[in-house]
This record gives structure tokens, C-alpha cells and sequence, in this order.
């Protein structure tokens, strides 16, 4: 079975399954085709393609179609209100390994979590009438978001970005 590693792409190794920069093609041969996509008229081409709780992010780039984000939904609604999902799943033989990184992990353990790792960051808070509360930023590569969740600030997506330029 291949796994997905999301704790050690936060922690910033490669991950030898999914990562942004890799080609389309490279997505298609290891996750096969995806459960739904959206191609957005726009110039150059983009589109957005969903596996499982996976959303990834494709452009036009330096002649070929890339990844440029991956974003990963821990999240589930309940009568309106988010709620951490149960399980999290990408594609049929694929393994996601979440570490510590669960859906609704507290906010301050994810902060314990990344202090004890090394990792640098800094914390934006939102008070608007977004489900986004707090959002934490690990350079300009990964983001952890979180919600209000059952009265808790609770991790309800990550998200991975491209390290080069839209050239």
C-alpha cells in the first residue's frame, strides 16, 4: 500500500507520493483519475481536481500542467457547524498518515506540536464572519487552518504550496 505522509510534509521532507511542483502527469499515474474536477476558463490553463478529501490545485506552468497547491479537508458539517471528519481517505490503496496533524487537533497543541519539531511560524487570527479563526503560516510553503469547532479552535485543513513561480 502507498502512504501519503502529511506530518512529514509539514515538517517540510518530500513526500514520494503527492507534492506540489510535481507534473499532472505524474499525479494521474499515481492516483489514478480524480472523483471530480473543475476546469476554470482561465489563461493560462488551470483546474481544480478533488481525490477523496483532496483538493489539488493544477496550472499551466513552464510548459507543462503542474501541481501548485494540495489541500487536505479534515472537515465535515453537521447541521451547519464544522465538525472534525472520522477518517480521512485520498484514493483506493493509498494510505494517509496524518501524525499528529488529526482533524481537529486544538490549536494549541498544533503550536506544542510545531515548536517541538523546530519548526518557524506565525499565527494570523481572523474575526469575521468566516469559519476561519486562526491560521497558521510555515513559511510561504504549508498552512494549517483552523475553525471553531464543538467550542474549540480545531485543525480543519492543511495546505501545501508551490515553491517556484508561475513563469
Amino acid at each position: 500500500m502507498r502512504v501519503i505522509d502529511i506530518e512529514a510534509m509539514v515538517a517540510g521532507g518530500p513526500d514520494a507520493l503527492i507534492l506540489p511542483d510535481m507534473t499532472l502527469n505524474a499525479l494521474g499515474t499515481r492516483l489514478g483519475v480524480p472523483e471530480w474536477w473543475n476546469f476554470a476558463d482561465e489563461k493560462p490553463f488551470g483546474a481544480l481536481l478533488g481525490y477523496g478529501d483532496f483538493e489539488m490545485m493544477v496550472w499551466a506552468s513552464r510548459n507543462q500542467i503542474q501541481v501548485k497547491r494540495v489541500g487536505v479537508e479534515l472537515w465535515t458539517a453537521v447541521n451547519g457547524d464544522p465538525v472534525p471528519k472520522e477518517k480521512i481517505w485520498i484514493a483506493k490503496g493509498v494510505k494517509v498518515h496524518l501524525g499528529p496533524f488529526v482533524p481537529g487537533m486544538f490549536f494549541d497543541d498544533a503550536v506544542l506540536k510545531l515548536k517541538a519539531m523546530g519548526k518557524r511560524f506565525r499565527v494570523a487570527s481572523y474575526d469575521d464572519a468566516s469559519e476561519v479563526k486562526k491560521v497558521i503560516f510555515l513559511g510561504k510553503r504549508c498552512k494549517l487552518v483552523f475553525f471553531d469547532m464543538m467550542s474549540n479552535l480545531g485543525l480543519a485543513e492543511i495546505h501545501f504550496f508551490s515553491s517556484k513561480g508561475d513563469s
